[in-house]
């Protein structure tokens, strides 16, 4: 049975008394706005959630609920400054990197790999890079959108 046939992921390294999650970007402006493809980070599936790691690498998240609980916008944020804000239909970018263009990417790319299973996946790591791919080490993994 593959090493990750069940909902898994990475465990962040961590030295004696950190948290292991990346800190909030102090200043990530100029932010770029524009329509989200998809309202808020809660997948619909488990999977989407598996690829989002995949492509962001290192990242933290957080979704933002209203007073009833309900989910209504998440932030994704990344340790080189990067930071999305999805709420209301809208997504605020900033940073070096467009982290939910790259979501919106990996979710599209996901879909029309036919929602594959998590046994599908591998992964190619050499002493430079490490790279992610469906089925075979020809069809790899969408990377992260740098910023235009």
């Amino acid at each position: 049975m593959p090493a990750l046939w069940r909902g898994a992921y990475f465990v962040k390294a961590r030295a004696e008394g950190e948290t292991g999650s990346v800190p909030w970007p102090r200043e990530a402006g100029p932010f770029t706005t524009r329509t989200a493809e998809f309202e808020h980070g809660r997948p619909e599936e488990e999977m989407v959630r598996f690829v989002q790691c995949l492509v962001l690498g290192e990242f933290s998240d957080a979704t933002d609920v209203d007073e009833d609980g309900r989910a209504v916008g998440c932030r994704v944020w990344t340790p080189d400054g990067s930071l999305a804000h999805v709420e209301g239909g809208e997504v605020r970018q900033a940073g070096p990197r467009r982290l939910w263009d790259a979501l919106d990417h990996a979710r599209s790319w996901f879909a029309s790999q036919g929602h594959p299973s998590r046994d599908r996946f591998g992964a190619t790591i050499t002493p430079d890079r490490q790279v992610y791919w469906l089925d075979e080490p020809g069809n790899v993994v969408p990377p992260l959108i740098t910023a235009s």
